[in-house]
């Protein structure tokens, strides 16, 4: 199984970066692996609960199905329902107040179903990663 992680700062308020981490079905706007988001089905709070997805990484192209579990403004969960390319994969976002900004650490753990070489593996997590958080970064701070 494979493990990515990043931090990085985010010069927003924790509620506006959870709230453009909760918009999942527009990650394909501001993500460059998600290229499709779909919420089949939402919490009692109203934030997506399953998540049908396609990504394409290094190459691979995968629908993938998430389940997702969020606490509050502090940190949202996901875990691998269904893959074409992956026996099991979750991952976090966890978020802190700093002041008038916000610390994010973002963690994703993957096993593919098909062996790869690790410089593929590894190519292909840092781009999830720097979508992810970057690219969040980006979103988050130009506005919605």
């Amino acid at each position: 199984m494979a493990t990515a992680r990043k931090d990085i700062t985010i010069k927003a308020d924790t509620e506006a970066v959870m709230a453009v981490i909760a918009d999942i079905a527009a990650y394909p706007d501001w993500s460059s692996v998600h290229k499709a988001a779909t919420i089949e089905s939402t919490d009692g709070d109203g934030r997506p609960q399953r998540v049908r997805m396609t990504v394409a990484v290094v190459g691979i192209s995968d629908e993938q199905v998430l389940d997702y579990t969020w606490d509050g403004h502090r940190s949202v969960r996901w875990t691998l329902v269904e893959g074409g390319q992956q026996r099991r994969q979750s991952g976090h976002y966890e978020l802190t107040a700093d002041g008038p900004i916000t610390r994010v650490h973002y963690e994703v753990r993957v096993d593919p179903k098909i062996p790869m070489p690790g410089f593929v593996v590894k190519q292909g997590m840092r781009k999830v990663v720097d979508a992810a958080t970057v690219g969040l970064k980006r979103r988050v701070e130009r506005g919605r």
